[in-house]
Formats: C-alpha cells, structure tokens, sequence
C-alpha cells in the first residue's frame, strides 16, 4: 500500500489497531503517524517492520517489532494484547 492509499482507508473506516510498515517503496510509513493520531479515537499503531526503530518513533507508537526477530505466533501474541488493552482503556 501506498500513503495515500492508507490515508484514504483510515478516514473511510474506523480501525482497532494500524499496523505499520516503515518501507513503503519511496514512502516512509511514519509519516502516516500524525494522520492516525487526529482519528477520534486514534487507534493504537504496531510498527512491523524490517527495520529496528528509534527510541523517539518507539515512545509514539503501541509497540515495534523488527519482521527478521519476530514469529507469527509473537506477533499475533502482541496484537491481541494492544487490542486487548486499548478496549480496557476505553471502557475504563
């Protein structure tokens, strides 16, 4: 997918969570983090990508995780989690 693409989905739909690649071909996949943070409410974001991010990119997101050094299972693992904890948030 595209920025542009991800754009137009997020303001067409209301998502639990974004998962996030950070290599979008030309496109950086963090540029897309301010767009999700104006959604009400701004639903979590898991970067999954093959790079390792920053400690900055890191303290903005739900969780990183690097494609190489992850199983499906943990990554399955850390996607019920946010989702699980962002529906406590809420209903908090």
């Amino acid at each position: 997918a595209s920025l542009a693409q991800a754009r137009r989905l997020l303001e067409e739909r209301r998502y639990d969570l974004v998962i996030l690649d950070l290599g979008l071909g030309v496109e950086n996949g963090i540029d897309l983090l301010p767009d999700v943070a104006r959604r009400q409410p701004a639903p979590p974001v898991l970067v999954f990508s093959a790079q390792q991010v920053g400690a900055e990119i890191a303290d903005r997101v739900a969780g990183a995780l690097v494609k190489s050094r992850t199983s499906d299972d943990e990554l399955v693992r850390r996607i019920l989690d946010i989702v699980s904890t962002t529906r406590r948030e809420i209903r908090a």
